[in-house]
């Protein structure tokens, strides 16, 4: 006997091609009795046709427990949809009638007012003048301690710092030839426990064009390797506009009052200092705490002389309480 083998048919439906879960659960039994149509057809002992049959029975109830369940779930989305839409026109409503009730008068107000509420404040007019008296005493206890609240709420607090601040000159006396550093540490000290300052800051900063004030380390060879530094970063001996006297003159204002040889003679020819003052800076501000300056270990306020010999002096300013 010839036997045909039976090939493995399956079916998928996609979710498209059911819209609705009639249609869905007819599709289903149809695709089913397709499958027994032509599995029998194809099968020539009775075994593999009871087998068919039995995979009918089995498929039938699996299809109807998935209608069930898609019906449950399509029903929770249904309500919970409408509880959406029920949320969503309340809360326009509401916020329609805050909007007319705050843009509009009293009267166009009054319009969103139900009949209830008119009559109780009717009612409420009617009462006793003693009782009525108290409870718009009480209301008025109320409002008071309301707009404290509201008022202590928004109204940021107010702090008040006192702070102290005291200005000196030092005098730092003549100056090395050349190019010097000067350690300023124990004079900013000596400055900060005489006005009794503990927290606040210190500015140090330079009263000459060719002096500077800076933060760093002051040690003796250290100090040698800037100054070859800065005279090679800027040579003294280029030929630079500034050292042009016989062109220039002086000012117009009342700072020089002598005649133009005489300022030309004591002028000196020193552009390369303007420069490195320039670099350098004229200015250093450190914080102070507990009475002590936020210095690292080995960092020092140095004042930094660019065209010695000269008479200095450093502009010292302690601020805070």
């Amino acid at each position: 006997m010839m036997f045909v083998e039976q090939q493995k048919v399956s079916f998928s439906v996609p979710r498209r091609w059911c819209r609705d879960h009639h249609h869905f659960l007819r599709t289903h039994l149809g695709l089913s009795l397709l499958l027994f149509s032509s599995s029998a057809f194809r099968c020539w002992n009775t075994t593999k046709l009871l087998f068919c049959i039995a995979r009918l029975i089995v498929r039938v109830p699996f299809s109807l427990l998935f209608f069930l369940k898609e019906t449950e779930k399509t029903n929770t989305w249904t309500q919970k949809n409408k509880q959406i839409k029920r949320n969503t026109s309340s809360l326009l409503l509401m916020m329609m009638m805050m909007h007319a009730s705050s843009s509009t008068s009293s009267r166009a107000s009054s319009l969103f007012v139900s009949s209830t509420r008119t009559t109780a404040l009717r009612n409420s007019a009617r009462r006793p003048p003693k009782y009525h008296h108290h409870h718009s005493k009480k209301k008025k206890k109320n409002t008071n301690t309301n707009t404290n609240k509201k008022a202590s709420s928004t109204t940021p607090p107010i702090i008040r710092c006192h702070q102290n601040c005291f200005y000196e000159t030092v005098e730092l006396g003549k100056t090395q030839n050349g190019i010097a550093f000067t350690d300023l540490n124990n004079i900013c000290n000596e400055m900060i426990s005489k006005r009794g300052i503990k927290n606040g800051q210190i500015i140090v900063h330079s009263r000459h064009t060719t002096t500077a004030v800076t933060i760093n380390e002051y040690e003796e060879r250290l100090v040698d390797d800037a100054r070859q530094f800065l005279l090679k970063l800027v040579p003294p001996l280029y030929p630079y506009l500034h050292n042009d006297l016989h062109v220039r003159f002086p000012p117009d204002d009342d700072r020089w009052k002598g005649t133009v040889e005489e300022w030309r003679a004591q002028e000196p020819l020193n552009a390369h200092s303007h420069l490195i003052a320039m670099l350098l800076g004229q200015s250093v501000t450190v914080p102070i705490c507990d009475g002590k300056m936020t210095l690292g270990t080995w960092q020092s306020i140095l004042f930094v002389e660019l065209d010695g010999e000269r008479e200095r002096t450093v502009g010292i300013q302690v601020s805070g309480e």
